[in-house]
């Protein structure tokens, strides 16, 4: 246990660290909200992954509390708190983009419960067709393909489409070049892991980067993971089955 909570304390001050570097560029116009926010999830998974690797806990033993921490850790960026502080604002600033106000914490906080919900799930389930090694790839898939379409999105993004969000009837626009990146970088993820389909890494190829294109594209606005979890995991079972 003892490990367990030193890992956290690291984990949490490099957190409140980074939100605050990268919040404090987009204060001052250094850097758009949409990058920002995608920076910080890539530079935070990386973080997880060093700390885990020098100081290591019992995940499976800890999960549902470390997931308690990083919604009180979230909940400290609620609007009571940061208008009383200003380094709680500038690391709100680092994922908080405008077009999403009033609901950012509120969708940060859902989707992050629900994958943990989806991921404990599609796990246990992995688990019993004996592929829960290949559990790092779907959260590959969304911390780099995912990660990469909005700033794609953004800068090349021509032919738009519309999607719905949850908590409100206002509609949010997605981008064929985005989606098409998500397709292409899914594509080079499924090709790095291709030894572990054995027979079938060619139809791997073809139907994981298919379902996590039209994952995306269809899911609700800020909240895609999930789906995008779900769907890979029905993919490796039914590859795995079938091989």
């Amino acid at each position: 246990m003892h490990a367990f909570f030193l890992n956290q304390l690291i984990l949490f001050s490099c957190a409140y660290f980074i939100f605050f570097t990268f919040g404090s560029l987009v204060y001052k116009g250094l850097l758009k909200p949409n990058y920002s926010r995608k920076i910080v999830s890539f530079v935070f998974f990386i973080t997880i992954l060093v700390v885990d690797h020098y100081y290591p806990r019992e995940l499976s033993s800890y999960y549902f509390f470390s997931t308690l921490l990083i919604v009180i850790y979230f909940l400290s960026f609620c609007e009571f708190l940061r208008e009383r502080s200003i380094f709680l604002l500038r690391c709100f600033r680092a994922v908080a983009r405008p077009e999403d106000h009033p609901h950012s914490l509120r969708w940060i906080i859902t989707e992050y419960l629900v994958m943990y919900c989806v991921v404990s799930l599609c796990l246990k389930i992995m688990g019993q067709f004996g592929v829960a090694d290949l559990i790092m790839l779907p959260l590959y898939i969304i911390l780099l393909a995912d990660g990469l379409a909005e700033p794609v999105g953004i800068r090349f993004g021509r032919n738009k489409y519309s999607t719905r969000a949850l908590y409100t009837r206002q509609r949010y626009t997605r981008s064929l070049e985005g989606s098409a990146c998500v397709f292409i970088v899914t594509l080079v993820i499924v090709f790095y892991y291709a030894d572990a389909f054995g027979s079938q890494w060619l139809c791997a190829l073809f139907i994981i980067p298919l379902t996590v294109t039209l994952a995306e594209a269809l899911s609700p606005h800020t909240c895609d993971g999930p789906l995008i979890t779900v769907c890979v995991t029905a993919d490796i079972i039914l590859l795995s089955y079938i091989s």
